[in-house]
């Protein structure tokens, strides 16, 4: 995330997850592959923390990524809450400002995700019930 700072970056990050999920995808074609996109981060410029500015665009990117491989997403950046709930995240305990987790926060994520999946298993099964 603090490396990109251009669309000209961004489209080559975004190509390269392309390239990369297309591979795995040949590799297991009956693999069922999720991608979390990134969480948020945050950076100090005078004095004030607030997200870069690209963390947004990165996630949307990794998403169009994702779904043109054929694989499914989960946005981390909004289950965290958007641009700058890191700040949130972090005066709570639950990640520092950098986007790590905590051991808390991890947790908390496992439980998001397990909890995402189940929904998401259940929603299925009623569109395609076993007879």
């Amino acid at each position: 995330v603090p490396y990109i700072k251009t669309d000209k970056e961004l489209a080559y990050l975004e190509d390269t997850y392309y390239k990369l999920f297309t591979k795995f995808k040949y590799a297991a074609p009956g693999a069922s592959i999720l991608v979390i996109g990134v969480g948020d981060m945050a950076q100090e410029v005078d004095g004030e923390f607030s997200s870069y500015p690209y963390v947004r665009k990165i996630s949307d990117a990794q998403k169009r990524a994702a779904l043109k491989a054929g694989c499914a997403f989960w946005d981390l950046l909004n289950i965290e809450g958007g641009l700058n709930s890191i700040l949130k995240w972090s005066s709570s305990g639950l990640a520092a400002k950098d986007g790590h987790f905590s051991p808390k926060g991890q947790q908390l994520i496992g439980k998001l995700l397990y909890e995402t999946i189940i929904k998401e298993y259940d929603k299925y099964t009623i569109l395609h019930p076993i007879n």
